[in-house]
């Protein structure tokens, strides 16, 4: 089979906007908790939705799964237990860490590690990936990914100290400077705050552009 880079980035995208946009509609689950609702989508996510395109696609799918190596189903059965326990985790990071930071931080992660273990875990890494200038880029692309993670986190963290700041500047309640000095400084700390969200935003569209489009 020839290969195909245009179906491989359509693919690619198609899966990057549905990792990045399931999500959305658990925002307007209010009743039930975050274990509830993740485990029905889950349960279709990673159960009934397999089974359904495996047997679409493949022809007796039984018959292939009961002539593959033990070794093979191993090693199927030992990662996708490493995929629930990504899974639930996972649901943790969209509770404490909130859509888009969470998403970005994950699918970075997940891009970066995704694209370096496999060459790891085959012996391959100094060869196919440090040897070869396809490799070079790759990595890369995957340092361009971790900064840009780096980058959203700490915006993210300066914006909300910032954004406490600034009711305490205009109120005078901030200990230290006095009420005309802090009414000068709230329209600064009011500009780095739109500076800390642009930057934010920017790194987050560096890390995961689906997830900037979906949220």
């Amino acid at each position: 089979m020839a290969a195909n880079p245009l179906v491989g980035v359509v693919y690619h995208w198609l899966g990057g906007l549905a990792s990045g946009s399931f999500y959305v509609p658990y925002k307007g689950v209010r009743r039930w908790a975050w274990e509830t609702y993740w485990l029905a989508g889950g349960f279709f996510s990673w159960i009934i939705a397999p089974w359904i395109l495996a047997g679409f696609l493949t022809k007796d799918l039984l018959a292939v799964l009961h002539q593959a190596p033990a070794s093979a189903l191993f090693w199927a059965f030992f990662f996708g237990l490493l995929w629930g326990v990504g899974g639930l985790t996972f649901g943790l990071t969209m509770r404490y860490l909130g859509l888009s930071l969470g998403m970005a931080v994950v699918l970075g992660l997940c891009a970066a590690f995704g694209t370096l273990m496999p060459p790891i875990f085959r012996g391959e890494f100094m060869t196919q990936v440090l040897g070869t200038t396809s490799g070079r880029v790759i990595l890369f692309g995957v340092f361009v990914c971790l900064v840009g993670i780096t980058a959203a986190g700490f915006a993210g963290i300066v914006g909300l100290a910032l954004l406490l700041i600034q009711p305490l500047l205009i109120g005078g309640y901030l200990p230290g400077p006095s009420p005309s000095r802090a009414r000068r400084l709230h329209p600064w700390f009011g500009g780095l705050l739109v500076a800390a969200v642009v930057l934010h935003v920017g790194a987050l569209w560096i890390t995961s552009i689906t997830v900037v489009i979906s949220v």
